[in-house]
C-alpha cells in the first residue's frame, strides 16, 4: 500500500506544479502584452510629437500655411490643429493639437503650447 500512496502523492504534486506553472506563465504573457502595448503607444506619441513640432515650425515661418489638416504620408494617421492667439502686444501663444487615428472623431490627442515673443520690428496687427 505504501508504494501506491506515494505514487498518488507524486501525481498530485505534479498536477499542482503544472497548475502553478500555467498560472505563472499566464501572468508573464499578460505582462509582456501590456508592455508591448505601452511601447506602441509611446512610439505613437513620439512620432506625433515630432511631426507636430515640424508642422508648428513650418507655420511659424509662414503664416499662410493651413492651421489644420492631415499630415503627408507616411504620417496620414495623424491630424493637427493649430490655434494662435495674441496674449500681449509682443507675446503670441500657439497651441498645437495632434490627433491620433484614422477617424475624424479621434479622442486621443497630444497638446503642445508654444509661447513666441516678437521683436519690435516683427509685430504685425
Amino acid at each position: 500500500m505504501k508504494i501506491r500512496d506515494q505514487q498518488g502523492g507524486v501525481l498530485l504534486e505534479v498536477l499542482i506544479a503544472v497548475v502553478v506553472m500555467a498560472f505563472s506563465l499566464t501572468l508573464v504573457v499578460q505582462s509582456l502584452v501590456q508592455a508591448y502595448r505601452g511601447i506602441l503607444k509611446t512610439d505613437q506619441l513620439l512620432v506625433g510629437l515630432i511631426v507636430g513640432q515640424n508642422k508648428l515650425v513650418e507655420v511659424l515661418h509662414d503664416d499662410a500655411l493651413l492651421k489644420e489638416g492631415n499630415f503627408d504620408p507616411p504620417f496620414e494617421q495623424y491630424r493637427y490643429d493649430i490655434e494662435s492667439r495674441r496674449l500681449l502686444a509682443k507675446l503670441v501663444n500657439h497651441k498645437l493639437q495632434i490627433f491620433f487615428g484614422n477617424t475624424d472623431d479621434s479622442k486621443e490627442f497630444l497638446e503642445v503650447s508654444l509661447y513666441q515673443m516678437h521683436h519690435e520690428d516683427e509685430v504685425h496687427e
